[in-house]
């Protein structure tokens, strides 16, 4: 199993290490890979978006990278976001305040 991270900000390395360990404990067999080019989401089982900035994430969001990936995770690869990334992946938002 190839697990990716998506590594642009956030708690890269702690996300890491927890599907690491969690797999570990599990017996799984995984290999988790940080993803940073949209040729990196090839081959993936799954991927953890991390949070961080979310306006930040907001201005990455229209890149090449997350453009493939938001096609990825349409077409089926599973996805799990924490903090920020949880929210960038939400396909409504209620009670927005911007700013």
């Amino acid at each position: 199993m190839r697990i990716g991270v998506l590594a642009l900000q956030g708690d890269i390395e702690e996300h890491e290490q927890a599907i690491r360990d969690s797999s570990r404990s599990l017996g799984f067999d995984v290999d988790v890979v940080r993803v940073k080019r949209p040729g990196d989401l090839k081959g993936l089982s799954g991927i953890l978006i991390p949070g961080g900035e979310s306006t930040t994430i907001w201005k990455l969001s229209q890149g090449e990278l997350m453009l493939a990936l938001r096609d990825e995770i349409l077409n089926g690869l599973p996805a799990m976001g924490t903090c920020a990334g949880a929210i960038f992946m939400a396909k409504e938002v209620k009670d927005r305040v911007v700013g």
